[in-house]
């Protein structure tokens, strides 16, 4: 039997990430854990992966350990990506933040508050919306209205997509600290 092991975030949708970081730490038992961890990220059932070599398993652990690590920005030039495809519908990333909703804004500060790949599928249902007008460089997304079936839709969505996102955010929190810094001291100057 061939084995498809993901090779970057695009191989890897929210609910096998979820699954494999649920998998690696629900044992102590490292063989247990490979196993699982393989199970989850390679979609495939345990009956399949015992029969393995444990060689053969050693080597896709070690292909996938990668995926056990938390996304370094610094180290992922991973650009945002406003719009993705997902079960033939075209989602897109909020394109106005400055017109986020108390709905939107209570949400995305509950769920990133209670973990942000705990809840990774909820906050991608609320950031990327189906696009309901599409003019090319400018597209216009459903409004807010969570549900669980989103969600669930979510936890199909590829990782370079979520990571893509979270990365977003990090760069954007950092050049905030940044300008606000800037933008202290130049206001204490002109306060002297």
């Amino acid at each position: 039997m061939k084995v498809t092991v993901p090779e970057n975030y695009s191989d890897i949708s929210i609910r096998q990430y979820k699954n494999l970081l649920t998998a690696w730490d629900s044992t102590e038992d490292t063989k247990e854990a490979a196993l699982k961890t393989i199970c989850a990220c390679c979609d495939i059932e345990m009956k399949v992966v015992e029969s393995a070599s444990w060689s053969d398993i050693e080597k896709i652990v070690d292909m996938v350990t990668w995926l056990l690590q938390d996304p370094d920005p610094s180290k992922l030039d991973l650009p945002l990506q406003k719009t993705f495809t997902l079960k033939d519908v075209k989602y897109g990333f909020i394109p106005d933040w400055t017109r986020l909703s108390l709905g939107e804004f209570a949400d995305l500060e509950t769920f990133t508050g209670a973990g942000a790949y705990e809840n990774l599928e909820k906050i991608i249902a609320l950031i990327y919306r189906p696009v309901i007008e599409d003019r090319g460089y400018e597209y216009s997304i459903e409004n807010y209205a969570p549900s669980e079936a989103k969600n669930k839709t979510m936890l199909e969505c590829p990782m370079d997509v979520a990571v893509s996102a979270l990365l977003f955010f990090c760069r954007i929190g950092k050049i905030l600290v940044k300008d606000t810094q800037q933008y202290l001291r130049a206001t204490e100057k002109k306060t002297r």
